[in-house]
């Protein structure tokens, strides 16, 4: 006769905790732009530059190393003893569709106080207020010279409301100690801005936490054309036939993507 077991409450408990925790991270694959804030600030590491970076919407002068990257969106940050300049940009098209505003979402960057928790100030291009660039622009680049060159975040600033806890967000224009410059490398859009390091607040950890994330509901994206498949190649003159002759359109998500920046101490101070 088998031998009788004896019930295990603490397996089953065991077991069903770690059906809960799977269950969590399997929802949180699905959002990719939440873990940081699930997680904790990614690290981004500023680079030191000996002189100023010229804020054209051109990277040429950027290193090609020290990008932080996620989805296709990529941060990186240089700065000298008075500046800090960031840079924005992306590989991806609905990507692209976010930075130039054809996506029509807003893009903000928030800067914090002392205490690493409290947003303070930031910068924000309200897309969804203003019209659409040409969708020419996603595929090719500008179609006419400097045709970005007007776009300028507004200020924000987060204010406390007299005699009570409440806080209010208040804008102004964009002020004239900082740059700010929406250009083209290639078809890819970049964004450089200009921050003097007097408007940044260090944490007790030496650190300058940032957020820099796109929200509201994008527009729906057009489809593009698909390349003609090469003589021969699948889809082409003797080959299998494709369904469809053109790409979905792309969906973009919003974009939350959290730092911890460390800026680049000087070398001379080092040696």
């Amino acid at each position: 006769m088998r031998p009788g077991r004896s019930k295990d409450h603490g397996a089953s408990s065991r077991r069903a905790l770690a059906g809960a925790v799977a269950a969590v991270l399997l929802a949180l694959a699905g959002v990719p732009a939440a873990r940081a804030g699930f997680w904790g600030r990614d690290t981004l590491s500023s680079t030191w530059t000996d002189k100023p970076v010229k804020v054209d919407g051109d990277d040429q002068e950027w290193p090609e190393s020290g990008s932080f990257e996620d989805g296709g969106m990529g941060i990186q940050a240089m700065n000298d003893a008075s500046n800090l300049w960031l840079k924005a940009t992306s590989s991806t098209r609905e990507g692209r569709a976010q930075l130039i505003g054809l996506a029509k979402q807003d893009v903000a960057i928030w800067f914090y106080d002392a205490d690493g928790k409290t947003r303070r100030w930031g910068l924000r291009v309200p897309f969804s207020r203003m019209a659409p660039p040409d969708e020419d622009e996603l595929r090719y680049g500008p179609v006419v010279a400097d045709a970005s060159s007007g776009v300028r975040p507004e200020v924000m600033q987060v204010a406390s409301v007299a005699g009570s806890t409440e806080t209010f967000v208040s804008t102004a224009p964009f002020s004239g100690d900082m740059e700010f410059r929406l250009g083209f490398s290639g078809h890819r859009p970049v964004w450089e801005i200009r921050i003097p390091r007097s408007r940044l607040t260090r944490t007790a950890k030496d650190a300058y936490p940032f957020d820099f994330i796109i929200t509201g509901k994008a527009a729906k994206l057009s489809a593009v054309p698909r390349a003609k498949p090469k003589e021969g190649a699948e889809g082409g003159r003797g080959g299998k036939s494709r369904p469809s002759e053109r790409e979905p359109p792309g969906a973009p998500e919003p974009v939350d993507m959290i730092f911890s920046l460390r800026l680049a101490p000087d070398p001379a101070t080092l040696r």
